[in-house]
């Protein structure tokens, strides 16, 4: 029985595989694994079966005139025109009624603002002392290694999650 990973790898190169465009070691390694991997080899066949479909279909050739068509209509002055257009609203003729919805707006806004302020957490800014213990610990071990701020990060955001289940922290 293949591993799960290994199908998923095969399969993502089946593709190439069929069209005959990868080297002579990844289509060694295809085989070996078509070989032992009942699933791979009938996703392989359904799509030898696809592209065979699709080659009998041959090479069509669009409509007189399409291309020609598509460009006049990209480029007539009356499509940019018609895009351009905004429909009319007569109730927003009014300079009094355009002040008020103007000020409607920012009223909201600023409203919204100031309610999210409130509503949102605060946050403390620095790191707790466990999390800057392990940070400066890890710092001291990683020296210059490639990943290592990438591996920071993603233990501190680990650390985080694990103490906010803890916690019951947002």
């Amino acid at each position: 029985m293949a591993k799960v990973t290994d199908c998923h790898k095969t399969k993502a190169m089946l593709a190439d595989y069929a069209e005959g465009n990868l080297g002579w070691l990844a289509v060694r390694g295809i085989r070996a694994h078509l070989s032992g991997c009942d699933a791979c080899l009938s996703e392989l066949r359904a799509l030898d079966a696809t592209t065979r479909l699709v080659a009998d279909l041959g090479e069509r050739e669009p409509p007189v005139g399409l291309w020609n068509g598509v460009y006049n209509r990209i480029t007539s002055p009356e499509s940019s025109r018609d895009q351009m257009a905004v429909a009319p609203r007569p109730w927003l003729a009014s300079l009094r009624v355009r002040a008020i919805v103007t000020g409607l707006i920012i009223a909201l806004t600023i409203g919204g603002f100031a309610i999210s302020q409130f509503l949102t957490p605060r946050r403390s800014t620095g790191p707790d002392t466990i999390t800057a213990e392990y940070i400066e610990e890890h710092s001291m071990r990683a020296r210059g290694e490639l990943f290592a701020d990438r591996f920071t990060l993603t233990s501190i955001a680990a650390i985080a999650e694990t103490e906010r289940q803890e916690h019951g922290k947002l």
